[in-house]
């Protein structure tokens, strides 16, 4: 079964939007933790409520962090192989998943088709 985690917002100013979403949306954010992906560092931070919870992420140039708004959906998928063969087959390019490394046991949906490429 997969389960909806989070989805992931890009940003420019993390700490800005902790105050903007947050009071927008009524909830509240763990304090910013330094991530490290594709050669950069920079800052994200998950909301307490959840889930579904949502992730907020600083635009990074360079990476595929470059573009605000939202990045992804994150899952708990306990068939990954199966799952990524039904996006793939429905048009979706997988960019990043669990089965990578990236976050073990959270592989993340795909960027709609539409999206421009990096």
């Amino acid at each position: 079964m997969n389960t909806y985690h989070h989805v992931c917002l890009i940003v420019d100013d993390v700490d800005a939007a902790i105050a903007e979403v947050g009071s927008g949306l009524g909830i509240t954010f763990h304090p910013p933790r330094t991530a490290d992906f594709g050669g950069a560092t920079f800052p994200v931070t998950y909301s307490v409520e959840g889930p579904p919870f949502v992730e907020l992420t600083e635009r990074t140039d360079g990476i595929l962090l470059d573009t605000n708004g939202l990045h992804h959906i994150g899952i708990y998928d306990e068939t990954p192989t199966e799952t990524r063969a039904r996006v793939e087959a429905a048009g979706f390019e997988l960019e990043v998943d669990g089965e990578d490394g990236y976050k073990p046991s959270l592989p993340l949906l795909p960027r709609s088709p539409e999206r421009p490429p990096h």
